[in-house]
């Protein structure tokens, strides 16, 4: 059995004592580990739901086939294989939280516990969801947790809808109105901001409720956490994608290229995992930069972040998209001026901005981007050098804080079968890498 941090043992003790547990953890700090093992407690004969989104799912499933857990079901499908599933009998259940639209029928079994990962999406009150995961309709299941890393994105009016989920209400308020009126106010040309005071008396109010932990505050020194999210392409984009990686098969099969990265059809196939048609010049599929910016608008709203892309038009369709959602940033692409790449750089090294779009190629190597304790891989590195040095961009001898590398993965696709080979044992150097590259296609075409 895997051994607890001595802050996951302090998480674990909290949840020990309370009925419905609130483990804010940012990120890659265990959280999951920690409510498995405490939920397992609550019995055998269990039934746990567990609700997140798509791209956390594969995680919890890692973490329970890790802890030896089998009776583990995905619900996944058409609408009757997801009711039909529900109605076996089985131990922990697997769903994103989009199910709610098309399987209602979640709220009426007989839930031992029931966990809202990255709980955010709870906190609009006028949301489906957030009225489908309502006080009301679950207040019969014995045992409900809330997790996430930053629970208070836009402020902290976002806490009420998911603080009430476990009890009903919050600070003494029975509804998300009467909380706002209570301790928020407008002022002239601002958006509701908390009362005098009223902040302290919020985060007191969490102290006593809530388990809470930053990165930041556990010394556990500069080691690598990596967190992986899947991210699937749209069945339109899935189905081009599929077309030409059986061409690309055939082609292997024809003739043996002595490198995979000068291949038309291979670029086809990256440009296609970050969303874009086989020319990069539009657009197609926007599932991958949408988890992109929940991750930056979400749980690292308050992070300095540096996310690196392989080609210029990611970064152009991500300053778009920051733009419309209002993070600040800069970029650098190789159409930039050596004078105009240090000047962003160094706006992001001063915090001017809290996030920098990076284009691979032009700033892998000497860039010091150490204001960063986090980075977000939108598509892999092409080959182990530029892992090793695209990662130690945010490094720096003065850290003490761990480092966090998030990657963005197209699961069955040449995205996770870059990340696989690149997260192996051996070095691989750019041959032997379009080596086993091709072999992973050949793999997954010979399975089709």
């Amino acid at each position: 059995m895997r051994r607890f941090r001595p802050y996951q043992v302090d998480a674990f003790n909290y949840a020990v004592e309370q009925d419905h547990p609130v483990e804010w953890m940012e990120m890659r700090l265990g959280k999951t580990l920690v409510a498995i093992r405490r939920i397992k407690q609550y019995g055998k004969d269990l039934r746990v739901l567990i609700v997140a989104p798509n791209s956390a799912l594969g995680s919890w499933l890692d973490e329970l086939r890790t802890e030896g857990e089998t009776d583990v079901v995905w619900l996944r499908g058409s609408r009757s294989d997801r009711v039909g599933k529900l109605e076996e009998n089985h131990k922990w259940y697997l769903v994103n939280k989009e199910a709610h639209l098309t399987i209602p029928e979640l709220r009426f079994q007989p839930w031992d516990c029931v966990v809202l990962d990255e709980s955010t999406f709870i906190k609009n009150p006028k949301a489906k969801v957030t009225q489908f995961f309502s006080y009301a309709n679950w207040c019969h299941v014995p045992h409900r947790w809330i997790l996430t890393g930053t629970p208070n994105p836009q402020g902290d009016l976002d806490l009420w809808c998911q603080l009430a989920f476990l009890d009903g209400s919050f600070m003494g308020c029975r509804s998300y109105w009467d909380f706002r009126a209570k301790y928020f106010h407008v002022p002239w040309g601002y958006d509701w901001v908390p009362l005098p005071g009223a902040a302290e008396k919020i985060a007191a109010a969490l102290r006593s409720r809530c388990f809470i932990l930053r990165r930041r505050d556990v010394n556990i020194g500069p080691e690598k956490i990596i967190s992986t999210r899947a991210v699937s392409l749209d069945p339109v984009t899935a189905r081009r994608y599929s077309d030409i990686e059986r061409d690309f098969a055939v082609e292997i099969m024809g003739k043996e290229s002595k490198t995979l990265w000068a291949g038309a059809r291979y670029t086809w196939l990256r440009r296609l995992c970050g969303g874009f048609d086989v020319e990069g010049k539009q657009m197609v599929s926007s599932e991958k930069m949408a988890e992109l910016m929940d991750l930056l608008t979400g749980e690292l709203v308050h992070e300095q972040v540096v996310v690196w892309f392989n080609f210029n038009a990611e970064v152009k369709a991500a300053r778009e998209y920051c733009k419309q959602n209002k993070v600040s940033m800069a970029s650098i692409t190789g159409e930039d001026s050596v004078e105009q790449r240090e000047k962003m750089r160094t706006w992001f090294q001063t915090k001017g901005v809290r996030v920098l779009l990076v284009q691979q190629a032009v700033a892998q190597t000497g860039m010091n981007l150490s204001a960063a304790d986090t980075a977000i891989y939108y598509a892999p590195p092409m080959g182990a050098l530029a892992k090793s040095q695209t990662e130690d961009r945010i490094l720096s001898v003065d850290k003490t804080s761990p480092l966090l590398y998030i990657r963005l993965v197209c699961p069955d696709t040449v995205d996770e079968d870059l990340w696989t080979n690149l997260s192996g044992q051996v070095m691989l150097n750019d041959l032997t890498l379009s080596r086993a590259l091709k072999d992973c296609i050949m793999q997954r075409r010979s399975n089709v």
